[in-house]
């Protein structure tokens, strides 16, 4: 609801609806595109509307985040890499919490006069930043996506986290249900096998038919464990919605509950009531 509520007010590209015009359709290109805001931090010198009423003001923050070649990144409305998350945490606590921006903060050409500026924010940023380094306390793990279980046992395997840096690891032999999965489907008798089988199956003969096939022992079994992660978490996610057939281009939340049946949401670095907060579903996007 409060998802649906955010992507009306910010809008989407190219809306199916009309009720998805908002901001990006309405005002945010059409109105005024050569004011600058200069009054310092994320933005200065950028258009004041397009640009800095678009992130620093309504913000990027209910919105998804993700990994990007090793940065969080916020996400915009339309699934789109914005900034790194650092970026949008810092430009809407100025202005939530701490900017009263002023006439003198507009202007049609650029100025060097507040580039200097620093946000207050930034140590308290820069000390809550999520660390997926630390190595897991307690049987909880630190992530992205907020505390987890270091054991996960409502999935078709059980998965372990390493206790040094915290990598699930299965206790099954991987290696066997594939090429088991594989022959049957191979023989013809794949009607009673399981999707999890299928996903198998249908994995080993890429395994065994490129150069995968010419790793050494060690590294399959980790690649082997790097797809099975995925094919347990996706069928978990499936289970968890009562999805038992072919899904028709549905997004299933991936907000599953833990061990301790705790429901997962995104966590962020951010000052003051927003440390934790309930984010928009995680989803996985399944298509037939």
């Amino acid at each position: 609801m409060l998802l649906e509520l955010a992507v009306q007010g910010h809008g989407l590209n190219s809306p199916q609806s009309a009720r998805y015009n908002g901001f990006t359709n309405d005002f945010q290109t059409n109105v005024d595109t050569t004011t600058l805001y200069i009054g310092g931090g994320v933005n200065n010198n950028k258009s004041a509307i397009t640009t800095f009423l678009d992130d620093n003001i309504l913000s990027h923050v209910p919105f998804n985040v993700v990994w990007r070649n090793g940065v969080q990144t916020q996400l915009n409305q339309n699934e789109t890499a914005e900034s790194s998350l650092d970026s949008a945490v810092q430009a809407f606590d100025d202005s939530a919490y701490s900017r009263v921006y002023k006439s003198t903060d507009f202007s049609s050409t650029t100025s060097t006069l507040n580039n200097n500026y620093k946000s207050p924010f930034l140590t308290l940023i820069n000390a809550n930043k999520i660390n997926v380094n630390q190595t897991p306390t307690n049987r909880t793990l630190v992530t992205l996506f907020g505390a987890a279980s270091t054991t996960i046992t409502n999935t078709t395997h059980t998965w372990t986290a390493d206790t040094t840096n915290g990598l699930y690891h299965a206790t099954a032999n991987l290696a066997a249900e594939w090429q088991a999965s594989y022959q049957a489907m191979l023989s013809g008798n794949f009607g009673p096998l399981s999707t999890m089988q299928r996903l198998q199956g249908n994995a080993e003969a890429v395994f065994e038919n490129t150069g995968l096939a010419n790793l050494s022992t060690a590294q399959l079994n980790v690649d082997l464990e790097d797809a099975q992660r995925e094919f347990d978490a996706i069928l978990a996610a499936m289970a968890q919605n009562n999805l038992s057939g072919p899904p028709d281009s549905i997004a299933v939340p991936t907000r599953c509950s833990d061990d301790s049946g705790q429901s997962l949401t995104r966590r962020t670095r951010h000052p003051g009531a927003w440390t934790q907060h309930a984010a928009s579903p995680q989803v996985f996007r399944l298509h037939q």
